[in-house]
């Protein structure tokens, strides 16, 4: 209880002055040591109603103030969640000063001595407490305050909270009991207690066994799905499927379950995606061994051919980048591949444009003959591209026909249509560096032939193919460039297209006249060996899945404009039977981006 000495005068009596509700101090506190009373401060009056002395020369200030009580809830109230309600404001005759603050307290013990909630606010009457414990027996009290003066607790008041603040979820799962690697966690809608709650989050688990072996939690963004990530589920197991619903004011819902068991087998298909120069521009197969099976096309398909195609690590994500400019952003599930996202970065269309990302699916890069030149994007959980406002520290001044980063994500190669042809960059967080020139710089870069850069899967030799000299290897250590010897013999047309072997051991450079050369690599000098394939077109792109087994090569005009080869024994490269025909393939000369496999279905060594 809070007191206030008047003792500060002989012990038979004393004064202490007070304020009134206009801060004027009109009136005395008056004790003749055994009685206290108030008196005019100018006519020495006694004004009004004798207050009792507590014994020790102190008044209680806590009688000043008008105890108060709680309106609502009445006591006993079950499943109660909402705003408490106090009594009016009311103070002794004579005492004038106003509410200035309210202190509400929730505890879950009779005594008070556990407080779940306290406030001490503006709120004069009302205060909707933040409970955040359901099925459970709570007390509550207030009093109120006048400047110095506040008054007793009020009674406390008891009731029982609900057993859940929002509706438990109905969870449901998307893939987990047919063959598929990717499966979703969905949930209902969100449903508050009293329909004014806000959901902020949700949190996602799976458990085996009662044992949690993956979660996500109070996740903002996917509040009603969410992809369980490959490898935490395995064929022919039961899973409990979990989700709960965060509140913003009340507590959270409780957590909404599924069962399932697994299939015998999971669905690892791995798929071939190669892009035409007529509809429906985007052709997608199912590979089973040497089987491949064209999908039907697949809905919000590009409108325009593609310069670029690429999987995410996982395949739940397939990118495409058009001759248009356009960049599409595609959910896979299964078979099915659902737009999430189409924009243009505004740097350019026609063969001026080019696209790449890293081996992480962290970075999406779009490049072209538009300021700024060269555009970097974070990729997010969800899929979709958001650009990084500033990411170079020396930005690219000149139209950028290609870029490469290294498969550690840790270096980018830039090709320029004119001088300085070159550059090339060093990651540091989301800023690009950029590093000295190497020793030799290649020169005459021209965006009729694409994919004029390739790195070795080790991220230690980098090749360049351009105009004058045809083909440049350089080799890294460090933040340095060394050109190495020109390799033997070095191409005598320019070339189409540049790839390493998926083991790093082998360099294919395919020449506009199709002629390929094969080169081993080494740190002195490539040289040619005989080749392991010979194609028909030297326009299009080889691509290899993660493997190496396979090789796909568009073949451009040439029907059945698509081809596949696979490994033999002795490292050469035989044909599988032709794929389902398909339209024109990569019917301009810089689309060698546009065809890739998946990564996941594929055996490693």
């Amino acid at each position: 209880m809070k007191v206030i000495d008047i003792t500060n005068q002989a012990a038979g009596g004393g004064t202490a002055s007070f304020p009134d509700q206009t801060g004027n101090s009109g009136k005395v506190l008056v004790t003749n040591g055994a009685e206290v009373f108030w008196e005019d401060r100018y006519t020495n009056e006694q004004i009004d109603t004798i207050i009792e002395q507590n014994g020790f020369g102190q008044i209680s200030m806590d009688i000043m103030v008008n105890k108060p009580s709680i309106t609502y809830p009445l006591t006993g109230a079950t499943n109660f969640a909402g705003e408490l309600t106090s009594s009016s404001y009311g103070t002794v005759t004579g005492f004038n000063g106003v509410h200035t603050h309210t202190q509400w307290q929730v505890s879950d013990t009779v005594d008070f001595s556990n407080i779940v909630d306290d406030s001490y606010t503006g709120n004069l009457t009302t205060w909707q407490p933040d409970y955040k414990l359901t099925d459970t027996l709570l007390y509550a009290r207030v009093r109120y305050k006048s400047y110095n003066f506040v008054s007793e607790w009020s009674d406390a008041v008891s009731f029982t909270t609900p057993t859940a603040f929002s509706q438990t979820p109905i969870v449901t799962v998307r893939g987990a009991d047919t063959p598929s690697i990717l499966p979703y966690i969905e949930t209902s809608e969100f449903v508050s207690y009293n329909g004014t709650d806000t959901h902020v989050s949700t949190s996602w688990r799976v458990k085996e066994s009662g044992t949690v072996i993956w979660e996500d939690l109070e996740n903002t963004t996917k509040k009603y799905t969410i992809r369980i990530p490959v490898g935490v589920l395995q064929p022919n197991k039961t899973y409990t499927f979990e989700a709960r619903h965060n509140s913003e004011t009340y507590a959270d819902s409780a957590w909404g379950s599924l069962t399932l068991t697994t299939p015998l087998e999971f669905d690892t298909t791995p798929m071939l995606v190669v892009g035409s120069n007529s509809s429906p521009y985007l052709h997608i197969y199912n590979q089973d061994v040497d089987t491949f099976t064209k999908l039907p096309t697949i809905s919000n398909a590009p409108t325009e051919e593609p310069v670029f195609v690429r999987f995410s690590p996982n395949d739940d994500y397939l990118y495409v980048y058009v001759y248009g400019g356009t960049v599409y952003v595609y959910e896979r599930a299964g078979n099915a591949f659902n737009l999430v996202q189409a924009f243009s970065p505004s740097v350019g269309s026609g063969r001026s444009v080019a696209a790449n990302m890293t081996k992480a699916g962290d970075l999406f890069l779009a490049c072209g003959a538009n300021s700024p030149y060269v555009k970097i994007y974070t990729i997010g959980g969800d899929g979709k591209l958001t650009q990084i406002t500033s990411p170079f520290d020396v930005a690219p001044t000149v139209r950028t026909t290609y870029g490469s980063f290294s498969p550690d994500g840790n270096y980018l190669v830039l090709l320029h249509g004119v001088s300085p042809w070159f550059s090339w960059y060093k990651r540091n967080g989301d800023t690009w560096v950029k590093l000295a020139n190497p020793d030799v710089m290649p020169t005459n870069i021209t965006s009729d032939y694409g994919q004029n850069i390739a790195w070795s899967p080790d991220s230690l030799h980098v090749s360049i193919s351009n105009i004058t000299q045809k083909l440049i290897n350089y080799r890294r250590v460090e933040d340095t460039l060394t050109k190495i010897t020109n390799p033997n013999p070095l191409p005598s047309v320019t070339l189409g297209s540049l790839v390493y072997s998926a083991d790093g051991q082998h360099l294919f450079a395919l020449d506009t006249s199709a002629v390929i050369y094969t080169y081993s690599v080494n740190d002195s000098q490539y040289v040619k060996i005989s080749n392991l394939f010979n194609l028909a077109s030297g326009y299009v792109p080889i691509w290899f899945s993660p493997n190496g087994e396979y090789m796909a090569h568009p073949t451009k005009n040439v029907s059945p404009y698509i081809g596949v080869k696979k490994q033999n024994i002795d490292g050469t490269y035989t044909d599988v039977p032709a794929l389902p025909a398909a339209s024109y393939c990569i019917g301009n000369n810089n689309h060698t981006d546009s065809v890739c496999f998946s990564n996941t279905g594929y055996p490693q060594e």
